[in-house]
Parts: structure tokens; sequence; C-alpha cells
């Protein structure tokens, strides 16, 4: 693991805790961020025994690793793919940063996979700071279009801004 994974993991668990049962949570039972039903491939007893530093393995093999954030060179834009995507899932995060990239000049497929073309956009991209704005609004505009979710919007977006990596 490295050390930009175990920050952002971190920062992570300051939002997602250890267990949540919200009622109102589409995602159900969660623990350490991982919402059990989106986790079937885990026995009631590993379940029942979920400890933050299974999370964080499986954090990093199933969301890290594969996703490629690691090489995305700037921190902000990393924490915001990492972080949002445990509240919207990779892929609608992932088209939300090249929708991003699209609307400010950058043509970029918009299929939700995090691939060489789209690494390169992000890091080739110089204003990190309006990168940053058009994804955080993106990701804000998918939120809003789930009305099941509007009660947790305006805390999700607040957890979004939590590190200015």
């Amino acid at each position: 693991m490295t050390p930009e994974f175990e920050h952002e993991f971190d920062l992570l668990m300051i939002d997602e805790g250890q267990y949540s049962n919200e009622p109102h949570d589409t995602g159900g039972e969660t623990r350490w961020g991982f919402a059990r039903r989106y986790n079937m491939d885990l026995t009631d007893e590993q379940w029942r025994n979920f400890s933050r530093d299974d999370a964080k393995l499986r954090a990093y093999e199933h969301w890290w690793k594969p996703y490629r954030i690691q090489e995305i060179q700037s921190p902000r834009i990393r924490h915001q793919i990492f972080n949002m995507g445990f509240v919207c899932g990779m892929t609608p995060v992932i088209k939300c940063l090249q929708i991003a990239l699209n609307k400010l000049g950058v043509r970029v497929t918009v299929d939700g996979k995090m691939g060489p073309e789209t690494i390169f956009a992000v890091n080739s991209y110089k204003k990190v700071l309006a990168l940053d704005a058009m994804v955080e609004s993106e990701i804000a505009q998918y939120l809003a279009s789930r009305p099941k979710h509007e009660r947790y919007i305006a805390g999700w977006v607040a957890r979004n801004d939590r590190d200015e990596a």
C-alpha cells in the first residue's frame, strides 16, 4: 500500500466510521464504508467480523489498484475520485471526471473506465483547480439526479472538500 492510499483511506474513515444501518440509506447495512448489499461475496461470518484492516485491504485491492487511482498525479483529483467513489460508485464518478474533461475541452471517451486515455488527460490538464471544480460540480449534479439521496448531498459534498491536498 502506498502513502497516498493510506492518507486517503484515513480521510475516508472519518466519514464512514465502523458501522451504520441508516434506514434512508439505499446502501443499507454498512461497515467501514462497505455496504453489505454490494459485497455479497463476503460470508455472514466475514461480514460480522469485518474490521477496519479488512476494509483497508478491500479498498486497496478492489478500488485503489483496479481503478488506477495512484496514477492520477493531482492529490486533489485523486481525493475526489476515491472518496466520492465510495458514495456514488466508481463508474459514475469516473464518468463525471470524463464529462468534466470534455467540458473543459479535453476530448476523452465517457465510458466510466479509468484507462490510459483518461489518466493521460487528467495528468496533462494543467488547470487543476478548474478541473477540480468541474468534477465536483458534475458529482453534485449526479447526486442531485438521485432523489433518494437528497438528504445526504450537502454532507457528501462537504466531505469531498475535507482535504485540500
